[in-house]
Parts: structure tokens; sequence; C-alpha cells
């Protein structure tokens, strides 16, 4: 029996010096008062996402604007609000984007919130909501484009208090380490 044993050589690219954007976001919290029974959807509340990005840009170019989308919501932060002309390649802020309840379609959990012995009761939804990124940076007359994505979870919060009437919704965002802000 011959065996033939053929090595493919590996290329290893280490590439140091391109536009970067990274994102964080921490989940938004909602309460959800008590839910019809049987009832599958849940309607979310209007929800405030607060974001960290940390975005770089190459070779002297400096950042010309960072876009955020979330359903219909578009905030773009240009150049001035970020202080051009003395901004340096690289920069953080921290922000919000605030989603309009009527831009987000209904959940479907089955089976959440719907008596009272389920009051105080938390669910994380991961994925609800979809995130799209954009860093523009540019250098004279030279401009590129660096593109993110960004799951967005969000976390239920059963109350019954008298708050909160039944099938609707209120919301909350305790997100410690954020600077709601631009």
């Amino acid at each position: 029996m011959l065996t033939q044993i053929i090595l493919l050589p590996v290329f290893y690219f280490v590439v140091t010096d391109v536009d970067r954007l990274l994102v964080r976001a921490e989940p938004a919290v909602a309460s959800i008062g008590l839910q019809p029974g049987g009832r599958r959807l849940i309607r979310l509340p209007e929800l405030e996402f607060a974001l960290h990005i940390s975005a770089y840009c190459e070779a002297g170019r400096t950042p010309e604007s960072i876009s955020v989308s979330i359903a219909d919501s578009t905030r773009t932060i240009s150049g001035e609000d970020l202080g051009a002309g003395d901004l340096p390649a690289s920069i953080s802020l921290d922000t919000s984007v605030r989603i309009a309840a009527r831009q987000i379609a209904p959940l479907p959990i089955q089976g959440f919130c719907i008596s009272e012995d389920q009051a105080s009761r938390s669910l994380l939804v991961t994925t609800a909501l979809t995130a799209q990124f954009s860093l523009r940076c540019v250098k004279d007359d030279e401009h590129t484009i660096v593109f993110r994505a960004r799951a967005l979870d969000v976390v239920l919060n059963c109350e019954t208090g008298a708050e909160t009437a039944p099938g609707q919704a209120a919301v909350s965002l305790p997100l410690p380490g954020f600077v709601a802000g631009m």
C-alpha cells in the first residue's frame, strides 16, 4: 500500500494597519406586564441601546463619520460632531440609539409572564434586533469605508405592579458603564 502525503503551502497574512470598527452593545431592558393567556407574540416598547464604538483609520486618515442603523432608525455621527480637524486616527465613543416600538416586530415567546407566579422573572432574548455600523475614513480625496453588524439582545422582565398595565410594557435601562449622550 502506497501512501502519499501532500503538503500544501500555508500563507499567513499579518495586517496591522487597516481601518477597524469595533462595537459593544449592552442589552436593552424592557418590563413586560402580564400577558393574556395563550398569547404567543409579545410587543416590545420603545427600546434604547447603549453602544460603545471604537474606530481606527489607517495611514494618516481620520474618521469622517460613523453611522448606526437599527430597524428604521439611523444615526450618523459626523466628523464635526467627533471634533474633526483635531481627530486622532483612533477614537472611542459612548452613544445610544432609541428604537420606536412601531419599528420592532413582535417577539414569538410562549408562556412568559402569563400569571402572577411569574412576577420578577427575567428572560434574555438574544438577537432580537440587528444593528449595522459603518466607519468612513478620509485623507485628502481618498475615502474608505468599513462595515460591521452586531446582534442586539433584549432582557424582558415580568412585572405585575400597578405601574404596568396587563398586556403593556414599559422600558427601563440600568446600563452601568455607558454614557448616553451624542
